[in-house]
């Protein structure tokens, strides 16, 4: 048991430690809404929900998006045209 017992802890931490560093990106990432120009509460929680379903629990992909893009966002078709560049930025990796 003794034996075990440290692997066992740490291999428990690993997706606990991971699971923060997604936190983190995240909440630096949504900073930038604050700031800028005002934007609706709805239209926030809009964006957010959109770059969570884009990005996922990908640390890659969170890392790509810069706050101060997100903070100039005044629309649905902004937040499409930083999201397509996401995508784009993934194809052209792959290739």
């Amino acid at each position: 048991r003794s034996f075990l017992l440290p692997i066992l802890l740490s291999s428990a931490i690993i997706p606990v430690v991971y699971l923060l560093a997604v936190y983190t990106n995240y909440e630096s990432l949504f900073r930038g809404f604050k700031l800028g120009k005002t934007k609706s509460r709805q239209f926030v929680w809009y964006c957010k929900l959109m770059v969570f379903w884009q990005c996922g629990l990908s640390t890659k992909k969170i890392s790509k998006l810069k706050p101060f893009q997100l903070m100039h966002l005044q629309s649905r078709e902004d937040l499409k045209g930083v999201l397509q560049n996401i995508d784009m930025a993934d194809e052209a990796q792959t290739r």
